[in-house]
C-alpha cells in the first residue's frame, strides 16, 4: 500500500507541476505526441487486459443469467457461443457509446473514484487489518507503530472520499457555468456519440499506427509483404475517414 500511495502521489504531483489545470484526459495526452505514442504503446497491453477483465465479468453474469437451467450453458453449441459473443460484443458496444455520448463521463469517473476507490482501497483494508491484528495495539514498539500507521489509513480514506467528492462536484458545477457542458450543438453531439465516436476513435488509432510505421518497429513491419498490405489498407481507410470528417465539419458550419 505504501508503494501504491507513493506512486499515485508522485505521478499526480509531476503532472500537476508541468500541466496544472490544462492537463489532458487521460493525462498521458499532456506529454506531447512522441511521448504519448510511446506511453500508449507500452501501456496498451495493460489497458486491453484490464478492459477485457471488466468486460468478461459483466458478460459472464449476463451469459449465465440468460442460459441458466439450459443445456447450452456448458455445451459446445451454436447457441452457447452465439450468446457468449453477443453478450461480450453488446456490452462492449454499450460501454463504448456511453463513455463517448455522456458529456460529463470524465467527471463521473472522478466521482466514482472518490466515492468507491478511497473507502475500498484505503479505509476498508486498514480496518480489516486492525481487526485481525488488534493485539498489536498493545505489543512492542514496532507493532504499535505499524498498527497506528495502518489505523491512520481509515480516516485518510474517508478524508479523500469527502474531499474528492466535493472537488468533483465543484468541477461539474464550474463546467456547467462556463458552458463546457450542456451547450453542444446537434452536429457536435452526433460526433460525440454513436457512429461519430467510432469514426473519431478509429481516426486516432490510424494516426498512431501511421506514426508507428515511421519508427524502427514500423520499418521492420515494412520489410514483410503482409506489413506492406496492412499499411496500404490503413492509408486508404485513413484518407476515407479524413474525407468523412471534412464533410461533417462542413455540415456543422451550415445554419
Amino acid at each position: 500500500m505504501a508503494i501504491v500511495i507513493a506512486s499515485y502521489t508522485s505521478f499526480s504531483l509531476v503532472v500537476y507541476r508541468y500541466c496544472g489545470q490544462w492537463v489532458a484526459v487521460p493525462s498521458l495526452g499532456s506529454a506531447g505526441s512522441t511521448i504519448k505514442i510511446i506511453a500508449y504503446g507500452v501501456g496498451f497491453i495493460g489497458l486491453l487486459v484490464s478492459g477485457c477483465l471488466y468486460l468478461h465479468v459483466g458478460a459472464k453474469y449476463v451469459f449465465v443469467r440468460i442460459l441458466r437451467n439450459s443445456e447450452h450453458l456448458q455445451s459446445d453449441t451454436w447457441v452457447h457461443w452465439g450468446t457468449w459473443l453477443g453478450c461480450t460484443t453488446g456490452l462492449g458496444a454499450i460501454a463504448f457509446i456511453l463513455a463517448q455520448a455522456i458529456p460529463i463521463f470524465n467527471y463521473l469517473l472522478s466521482l466514482t473514484g472518490s466515492l468507491c476507490f478511497a473507502p475500498i482501497a484505503l479505509s476498508l483494508p486498514g480496518w480489516l487489518w486492525c481487526y485481525d491484528n488488534m493485539a498489536w495495539r498493545r505489543g512492542n514498539l514496532r507493532q504499535q507503530v505499524v498498527f497506528w500507521i495502518t489505523a491512520a489509513m481509515i480516516p485518510l480514506g474517508m478524508f479523500i472520499c469527502v474531499g474528492g467528492t466535493y472537488g468533483v462536484v465543484v468541477q461539474i458545477k464550474d463546467a456547467y457555468a462556463s458552458g463546457r457542458i450542456g451547450e453542444l450543438n446537434p452536429p457536435m453531439t452526433l460526433l460525440r456519440s454513436g457512429l461519430g465516436s467510432i469514426l473519431l476513435t478509429t481516426h486516432s488509432f490510424l494516426q498512431v499506427l501511421l506514426s508507428l510505421a515511421k519508427t524502427t518497429l514500423g520499418q521492420l513491419l515494412l520489410r514483410s509483404r503482409h506489413g506492406m498490405e496492412l499499411l496500404s489498407r490503413c492509408v486508404r481507410v485513413h484518407r476515407q475517414i479524413d474525407s468523412i470528417e471534412h464533410s461533417k465539419q462542413n455540415i456543422s458550419l451550415l445554419p
